[in-house]
């Protein structure tokens, strides 16, 4: 838990956390997020990283540790690497930022917004728009549809850096939301990304499978579930509770609410097949064949899929992914599907 200028307050010991990514920061970031009530937001480096293991090491003492003394330890450890990015970090009240230690940072770049309500989606693109007026395009590949288009903030910025404007946001937000900035790996586009985080640590919850022993119907009560931090988006706008569920030999993802009622049901398991017959990495066109008068539904902010006689759907995508496997140019359903569009996952939902 957190209290006064932020200090992590845990039992008093030696931490270390392994990461072997193409983006050990942005890694790193999602394990504190994970780890602690903080934020901590990354921008990628224009200096092209390569895939770095580093073993981040620091010790809490009794007393506790302030998060701005940490990230600078770990920032210390990650320079000693020899890579050839270099980051500083700014922020206070558990909302801290990694930026890159260059000239001039993407998002240092100055916004000017006219004092007015809009919602917060509409404030992105405003940003979004002047970010792009530079030599790279950036675009917004994926951000809680819901909460950004329901949400009306009064905003107004003269020349302020992004990162302070989008701040600003993220604490207008009742939800915690964090972005992560990336660029393409030819590096002539930038992308943002908003994360809901869970609002518990991981130090409070117990990561397992659950066995479940028959397929479950929506509505169903799951019962003895231990504490999840794990949240899946199942629409544009909606998240649950979630646990990775074995069912017959079978992986699935289950969402459940807060009384334990099963909400949303999903495997990628190649050895799952519903009754039509159809696997994960079948081509979309092989589920329009299992529903010839079924319409392909798009859903913006989440994505595409074919509602099939059995009552599951088909999830349909065409995102590519970079060299690591990370996602470059996410389908949301914002976007016509390509020709090498498959079935990425089986889904039911309510």
């Amino acid at each position: 838990m957190m209290i006064g200028a932020w200090i992590i307050l845990l039992a008093a010991g030696h931490v270390i956390v392994p990461i072997d990514d193409d983006r050990p920061l942005a890694a790193l970031a999602d394990e504190l997020e994970k780890r602690y009530q903080v934020i901590v937001t990354y921008e990628d480096s224009p200096v092209e990283q390569s895939k770095t293991t580093v073993s981040f090491e620091y010790t809490v003492p009794k007393d506790g540790l302030a998060v701005s003394d940490l990230l600078s330890q770990l920032l210390v450890q990650y320079h000693g690497t020899g890579a050839a990015a270099r980051f500083r970090v700014e922020g206070a009240d558990g909302l801290y930022h990694l930026i890159p230690a260059v000239a001039s940072p993407l998002l240092s770049t100055p916004i000017h917004l006219e004092d007015k309500e809009r919602t917060v989606d509409e404030t992105i693109e405003e940003i979004l728009a002047q970010l792009s007026a530079g030599a790279q395009r950036v675009d917004c590949t994926y951000f809680p549809l819901n909460l950004f288009h329901q949400t009306r903030i009064r905003m107004a910025a003269d020349g302020e850096p992004a990162r302070h404007v989008l701040r600003r946001i993220l604490q207008k937000l009742r939800l915690r939301t964090t972005w992560r900035l990336h660029y393409d790996p030819e590096g002539k586009s930038a992308y943002l990304v908003f994360l809901i985080l869970p609002e518990k640590p991981t130090s409070e919850c117990v990561e397992s499978t659950i066995t479940i022993q028959r397929m479950p119907l929506l509505g169903d009560h799951l019962s003895n579930l231990p504490t999840t931090c794990v949240e899946t988006m199942v629409s544009s706008g909606q998240t649950w509770p979630s646990y990775e569920a074995n069912i017959d030999g079978i992986k699935f993802t289950v969402g459940v609410d807060e009384i334990a009622s099963l909400r949303f049901i999903s495997t990628s398991d190649p050895s799952f097949s519903p009754p039509e017959g159809l696997h994960v990495g079948d081509p979309a066109a092989a589920a329009q064949k299992a529903v010839p008068a079924g319409p392909m539904m798009e859903e913006p902010g989440w994505g595409s899929y074919i509602e099939l006689p059995s009552g599951w759907y088909a999830f349909i995508d065409d995102t590519r992914c970079d060299p690591s496997g990370k996602p470059v140019d996410m389908n949301l359903g914002t976007r016509p599907l390509g020709k090498d569009a498959t079935i990425r996952f089986f889904f039911r939902r309510d």
